[in-house]
């Protein structure tokens, strides 16, 4: 009955926070990383008996400064809100590369575990605003504006037919002045960001990055309209190889295949044993990173 009365506390508790996540989520465009725990640790809640979680002794002082470490005694791993099958913080790297990102994500997109904008984000830096019809992000509004960023739009060159063509030449010369070139991904399925594009006019006079995709997309968690859909990861990973940056490509793209190996592995309830090439490549980018 104690046990019963706790847990029912416990997941009214975990309910506002998610409220208030949600409310600072919408009103800043971003989540902190004890909001991520938190949502995560709610959902866990939810979905398995809480009195093992609250016999266990340990406080919410305790959890929240360790909320930016792997915590995988849940279901879901505390810092990549991912089921600790799927865990990728043993994996994650830290690239340097001459340019950044910025997705502009919609609302649907901002907490599901099989998101691929958050693995870019993870690997080569950048930001993410949460995409707003009526009131765009001020942030991005600046950004577009800085004489310091050179923004170039990714998106099909047949769906957007007001923006001009990067042009190698002027990046090239932007680049020698000391200029970032930034990609602006918009990240949602091909519906969401079609709608996110037109009803974004500041987004309409950004030079264009159309991605012919040589290969179909290797993502298998969702299903695309189109074998040539590529997700966001992928995507980032392309940007990447048109500007040169073709190490760091091959890496994004190794983060991403490991993603889905052990998202897959996820459902199975265990992980292989034998690692896979990516994870080999991976692997070895990290130690070297190390040294």
């Amino acid at each position: 009955m104690f046990h019963g009365s706790i847990r029912s506390t416990y997941r009214v508790v975990c309910f506002g926070i998610v409220c208030n996540a949600n409310l600072l989520s919408y009103r800043t465009g971003e989540i902190s990383h004890e909001c991520s725990y938190w949502l995560a640790k709610a959902v866990d809640i939810w979905l398995t008996d809480a009195t093992g979680w609250l016999q266990s002794g340990l406080s919410f002082g305790r959890h929240i400064e360790g909320a930016n470490i792997n915590h995988c005694n849940t279901n879901v791993c505390s810092s990549c809100l991912r089921p600790c099958h799927a865990c990728l913080c043993d994996v994650r790297l830290s690239l340097d590369v001459a340019a950044s990102f910025w997705l502009v994500m919609h609302h649907n997109e901002q907490f599901k575990p099989t998101n691929t904008g958050r693995l870019l984000l993870d690997s080569v830096g950048g930001s993410r605003t949460i995409w707003q019809r009526t009131v765009p992000d001020f942030r991005l509004l600046h950004l577009l504006a800085r004489v310091d960023r050179y923004p170039i739009l990714v998106y099909p060159q047949t769906m957007a037919p007001w923006n001009p063509v990067v042009s190698r030449a002027a990046l090239a010369d932007s680049q020698r002045a000391g200029v970032e070139p930034v990609f602006v991904l918009l990240d949602g399925t091909w519906q969401q960001s079609r709608k996110i594009y037109n009803h974004s006019p500041y987004l309409h006079t950004l030079p264009m990055l159309s991605i012919a995709p040589s290969a179909p997309s290797r993502y298998r968690l969702r299903r695309a309209q189109q074998s040539e859909h590529l997700c966001t990861a992928e995507v980032g990973a392309q940007c990447l190889a048109w500007l040169g940056e073709q190490q760091a490509a091959q890496l994004v793209d190794d983060y991403f295949d490991v993603f889905n190996e052990r998202y897959r592995s996820a459902k199975q309830a265990k992980r292989s044993s034998d690692p896979s090439p990516a994870m080999i490549r991976l692997q070895a980018a990290l130690n070297e990173i190390a040294k």
